[in-house]
């Protein structure tokens, strides 16, 4: 954010475009290269030219206004401090350790990361929507005409919507039977597709609040449902069907992912696991491993009690029922076109 407010202030008087137009002469050289430096990110050049260019302005008062404008705003000092640091050996040590968590956020490899891991889940979802296709081409074929269809990215009307905290309103793909000529839907099946496993568990409570929203649809009446293939009017009888207890939403619903198969599935999820070793216990125990002193493992007993009994621990003992029950809904998406075309022969 301050690379962009210094080179904002440069470019209202010193855009290359506006340099053209300056006389050759060695300002307009000075300012190219001060646009060089400041491209480049290399403040300490850049605040040392500045220091040497408003005797070098002459007469034009909007350049020298320019030039007082970045020489005092408040980024270039921040951005000369960040420089600075970047030598000292600690900090390089420090940013090394974040590395390997992963790439800076807003950093062009964030980015990229990003980028592939949108692409892998809209494969995940082309490969759901596939299978599940094939799964109704060969229901249909039982049924003797086209009662089944799927349809994608479903979003829950703001008739029921409009009240729930936190609970899912989208659905990745979803297999509808038509029960009228009106025509009338009913909810079969429910996919969410995800790329990391990881996720499934971070999304399963999510999952359950959105089947209690479904469930509190009045049976009496239908909602209109807006998917990528159109508007679908569900019956609110079948909405209300819909289990919503942890034990009971395999009859409806299934995750399918392309990863391959964990052989030790972590027991903790990402974020529970980093509540943990953020706790002082735990921080004082690592700093005493690291920096070589006597290292003792009762220290850790204070925190085994707080788990136990402590409410702010509560989320992370449960974490364990909610991943196996999350995983118990996962299927892969080779498996679930496998068995849809099985159902086929």
């Amino acid at each position: 954010q301050d690379s962009r407010r210094v080179q904002s202030l440069l470019n209202a008087f010193a855009h290359p475009a506006k340099l053209e137009r300056l006389p050759a002469g060695a300002l307009r050289d000075r300012l190219a290269i001060l646009q060089g430096h400041v491209g480049a990110a290399r403040w300490a050049q850049a605040a040392t030219l500045l220091q040497h260019l408003a005797p070098e302005a002459g007469g034009d008062v909007a350049m020298k206004a320019g030039l007082y404008r970045l020489q005092h705003d408040p980024a270039l000092p921040r951005l000369l401090r960040l420089e600075a640091l970047q030598a000292d050996a600690e900090v390089r040590r420090y940013q090394s350790l974040w590395e390997r968590q992963g790439p800076p956020a807003n950093s062009h490899a964030a980015a990229r990361e990003g980028a592939a891991g949108r692409l892998r889940g809209n494969n995940v979802e082309s490969m759901t929507k596939d299978s599940l296709q094939a799964l109704a081409g060969c229901l249909n074929t039982v049924a003797a005409g086209q009662p089944y269809r799927v349809v994608t990215a479903m979003y829950v009307p703001a008739a029921l919507a409009a009240h729930q905290e936190g609970g899912k309103t989208e659905w990745d793909a979803v297999l509808l039977r038509q029960v009228s000529d009106e025509p009338l839907w009913d909810i079969c099946l429910l996919v969410e597709a995800k790329a990391s496993p990881d996720s499934v568990s971070t999304d399963f409570p999510r999952l359950l609040r959105g089947l209690k929203v479904l469930s509190q649809a009045d049976p009496a009446r239908h909602y209109a449902f807006k998917a990528r293939e159109g508007i679908f009017d569900l019956r609110g009888v079948s909405l209300q069907s819909l289990p919503t207890e942890a034990d009971a939403v395999g009859r409806c619903v299934l995750y399918s992912s392309d990863a391959p198969a964990e052989r030790h599935p972590r027991l903790l999820s990402a974020a529970a696991r980093m509540q943990l070793l953020s706790s002082p216990e735990c921080l004082g125990f690592a700093m005493a491993l690291a920096e070589g002193w006597p290292a003792d493992a009762r220290s850790l007993e204070v925190l085994w009690e707080q788990l136990v009994g402590a409410p702010q621990w509560q989320a992370l003992l449960g974490q364990y029922e909610v991943i196996r029950r999350a995983r118990e809904l996962m299927v892969h998406v080779d498996d679930l076109m496998a068995t849809a075309r099985a159902c086929g022969e």
